[in-house]
């Protein structure tokens, strides 16, 4: 597990917004080999310094298990057997592979050299908050699984992706009642064609900023307005809304000083 990886031809390390997208960076762990087979990705969006990767995860649980106990540490195979659903299983590992592929490729070292750890809470200080790798100079990241689609993404800074699959309005009910009063205004005066695409595309925004400041849904999806008007917000978060599959809806959230 201790060995390096080849570097990269190309010696395109960095989140400058060079990584070369015909260059990998393989491991000759057992199951590597096979699980590539199983897990596609492609750059969705990119700016200096930042990058979202799209996902996609097939069907052979039994090649993406024999991977997974090849790369994982011991807090992420725990995750493995603690889902019950076979397509959440799956989800779970397909993206945190895909992570280490990434992130390997980013930092020329083998994947399964990451460890990766959960930092504290910004809302309550418990040890939920951001997952990070554990040492200095490796990027952050984010990950988010709704279904089929996954999203992946890595920046200079704190950063926080989401997706979700769209549902009938009425399946967010609950979740409506949580949102900012002004968000809520917002999506009242939206068609009521157009209100689950409205809703989705709103709750991807909320779930990917509380993501990014290191809280979750620890804290109050009430308490903060990630609306329409947020996009344009001077202060230090940016909002973009990222175009995924048609019954999708996905956003990144980092750190305005990134966007140019």
């Amino acid at each position: 597990m201790g060995h390096r990886a080849p570097r990269c031809r190309c010696n395109r390390n960095s989140l400058d917004g060079s990584i070369h997208r015909g260059c990998s960076v393989k491991s000759k762990t057992n199951g590597i080999e096979n699980m590539m087979d199983q897990i596609s990705r492609r750059i969705l969006w990119e700016q200096p310094g930042l990058q979202v990767w799209e996902v996609t995860i097939e069907d052979d649980e039994a090649v993406l298990l024999d991977a997974a106990n090849s790369l994982f540490d011991k807090t992420d195979l725990d995750r493995v057997g603690s889902y019950c659903s076979s397509q959440a299983r799956k989800n779970f590992i397909g993206t945190r592979i895909a992570l280490r592929q990434v992130a390997a490729q980013i930092m020329a070292v083998d994947p399964a050299s990451f460890t990766i750890y959960r930092s504290q809470c910004s809302n309550c200080n418990g040890r939920h908050g951001r997952p990070e790798f554990s040492k200095p100079g490796e990027p952050h990241f984010s990950l988010s699984h709704s279904e089929n689609g996954a999203l992946v993404a890595f920046s200079e800074s704190a950063i926080g992706v989401d997706i979700q699959k769209m549902q009938p309005l009425d399946r967010f009910r609950e979740a409506r009642k949580r949102l900012h009063p002004d968000e809520r205004r917002e999506l009242d005066a939206v068609a009521p064609q157009s209100q689950t695409a409205a809703f989705a595309q709103l709750w991807t925004r909320k779930e990917s900023y509380l993501k990014a400041i290191g809280s979750g849904l620890c804290r109050s999806a009430a308490q903060d307005y990630v609306g329409y008007r947020f996009l344009n917000d001077p202060d230090s978060w940016s909002i973009h809304d990222l175009a995924v599959g048609d019954n999708y809806r996905a956003a990144v959230t980092f750190a305005r000083s990134l966007k140019y």
